[in-house]
């Protein structure tokens, strides 16, 4: 072999045991987190072959001597070949790997910094909403109770009806806050006794809308704002304020209306005694598809009877 054939030798195995031994240190010297199997497959294969391309060097440069019997024998060169192209190959599809882990990563990681920002999110819209809850306690204890109970019916009627416990629970959370626009409401009016006047019922009827503009602007899982904005809609156009009908009552309006029915109908109220759960069955059915959604008051009538004949909040 000419001295200019170990030369070459030497440097490209100089090369290629140098280049296995950078790669190896960048991968372990500041080892990521989502680095997985293929990066040890990596460096254990390199390391082997940085050895031999050492082992090539001292045997070229020291001793001038063939790197084995079978790069120069029959078919030993082809083997070596082979395993140059086998190499190239792991480190190309090895990182290919790696920088796919490293994209599943930094997905996971930015999830779950964003299910981490919309909890806060949530966590902070609840706040809101339990101070304002609070503050209707303060001023009407009577709408305030009204509001937890219909927030109660409406959990169970949206679980009936099939709806996932979160999106149940959103909505009785909403339900929580749906008369929130009797904050602009005289409270003599609404704890008065007896038949109002015109004025002063078209005054309570202004509580959808005033609680529209009080929520619209809150960031929920559902539209707040237009939920609550609805819930005294009804699906002949008979309700108020706007006298929609049926689709465009949003879903979660329908099963509101019908909790607040429930509720209403059961519970004593200054200008009207409380109803028979009896009374309450023939009512939902008398109105089923006029007033409210044919879907929702068979979920209604069949949780009534899931319960033994009575809501979930006396359950």
């Amino acid at each position: 072999v000419s001295q200019s054939r170990y030369e070459r030798i030497v440097i490209f195995s100089g090369y290629q045991g140098l280049i296995c031994a950078a790669i190896v240190t960048v991968i372990w010297r500041n080892r990521p987190a989502y680095f997985g199997s293929p990066d040890r497959l990596l460096s254990g294969w390199l390391a082997a072959y940085g050895l031999f391309c050492a082992y090539r060097v001292i045997a070229h440069a020291f001793f001038e001597t063939t790197s084995g019997l079978f790069v120069e024998q029959s078919g030993g060169h082809s083997a070596y070949i082979l395993v140059q192209i086998l190499t190239t190959q792991l480190i190309v599809l090895t990182l290919i790997s790696m920088n796919s882990e490293r994209i599943e990563f930094e997905y996971t990681e930015a999830r779950q910094e964003i299910t981490g920002y919309i909890a806060t999110l949530e966590k902070g819209v609840k706040s809101t909403l339990e101070v304002v809850t609070n503050i209707m306690k303060l001023r009407d204890p009577y709408t305030a109770g009204h509001e937890e109970r219909v927030s109660v019916i409406s959990r169970e009627l949206a679980l009936e009806l099939g709806w996932t416990r979160e999106r149940a629970e959103e909505l009785a959370l909403i339900a929580t806050i749906h008369d929130v626009g009797k904050i602009g409401v005289p409270a003599e009016i609404l704890s008065r006794p007896g038949k109002l006047s015109e004025v002063e019922y078209g005054l309570v009827r202004t509580h959808a809308e005033l609680g529209y503009e009080i929520t619209k602007d809150i960031q929920f899982g559902m539209p707040v704002g237009n939920i609550i904005y609805c819930h005294h809609e009804r699906m002949d156009g008979s309700g108020y304020p706007r006298g929609l009908k049926g689709d465009e009552i949003p879903m979660e309006s329908r099963v509101l209306m019908v909790a607040d029915a429930l509720e209403s109908m059961t519970s004593h109220r200054p200008y009207k005694a409380a109803v028979t759960i009896e009374q309450v069955k023939k009512d939902l059915q008398e109105k089923r598809g006029t007033e409210f959604d044919p879907v929702v008051v068979d979920a209604a009538l069949n949780m009534i009877e899931r319960l033994g004949n009575k809501l979930p909040v006396d359950a």
